[in-house]
C-alpha cells in the first residue's frame, strides 16, 4: 500500500455543495488515500498575490505618492479586493483612500 498523503483541502464557495461533499468524507479519505480532509468556503486562505506597480501608468496620475504607495504595499498596508474580473488595491494614506485597478 502506498504511503497516504497527510492532507487534502477542498475549497468550494457554495456552502450547500460543501456540506454534500463532507458527507463523502470516508470515501474521499479511502480512495484519496488521505489522513485528513479540510473543507473550506474561503479560497483567500490559499491565495498569494504579488503587486507590481506600473509606474508609467500611475506615475502621471499620482506623482510623488507613487513612492508612498510602494512603501505601503511593501509593508502590507493595503487591502486587496476582487472586483468582477480585476483586482483593486485600496491604500489609505493621510486620511484619504486611493484605489488602484489591476487593468
Amino acid at each position: 500500500m502506498k504511503k497516504p498523503i497527510s492532507l487534502i483541502t477542498i475549497i468550494n464557495k457554495d456552502s450547500k455543495q460543501l456540506e454534500m461533499i463532507k458527507k463523502l468524507d470516508g470515501l474521499l479519505k479511502h480512495y484519496g488515500n488521505a489522513l485528513e480532509i479540510i473543507y473550506t468556503d474561503d479560497p483567500c486562505k490559499f491565495e498569494t498575490h504579488q503587486i507590481i506597480l506600473n509606474y508609467p501608468v500611475i506615475g502621471p496620475k499620482y506623482g510623488k505618492l507613487v513612492k508612498v504607495f510602494k512603501q505601503l504595499i511593501d509593508d502590507d498596508q493595503y487591502q486587496l479586493h476582487n472586483h468582477n474580473t480585476s483586482w483593486l488595491v485600496k491604500i489609505g494614506y493621510n486620511g484619504n483612500e486611493y484605489t488602484l485597478d489591476s487593468s
